[in-house]
């Protein structure tokens, strides 16, 4: 395991299958909005998650097939995001849905 201010890398050894498989975590800070504090707030994200959802649907099937996975959750002050899948197709994935979000 590494350890650095914000962040965390774990490793274990794939020894049955040889195939190593990561998991990323990226918390995206935000108050636009005061996304948790007002009505309206509240409302837009509710709208960008019920969006991004939607997208999702659409585009996570071949991930699917891969393996891959991406979630996301609404937290006070920002959103959690989660990929995991087979390392080599990994960050081809994560840019894939980061651009999707875009």
């Amino acid at each position: 395991m590494e350890r650095w201010d914000n962040a965390e890398i774990w490793y274990k050894k794939d020894d049955e299958f040889k195939r190593p498989k990561g998991i990323v975590n990226l918390k995206l800070y935000s108050n636009d909005n005061m996304t948790t504090r007002t009505a309206k707030g509240r409302l837009f994200i509710e709208l960008w998650n019920e969006c991004l959802q939607e997208f999702r649907r659409e585009f996570s099937y071949m991930a699917d097939l891969a393996n891959l996975s991406f979630s996301h959750t609404v937290v006070a002050g920002g959103i959690d995001f989660q990929w995991s899948g087979y390392d080599s197709p990994l960050s081809n994935y994560i840019e894939a849905t980061l651009k999707l979000m875009n």
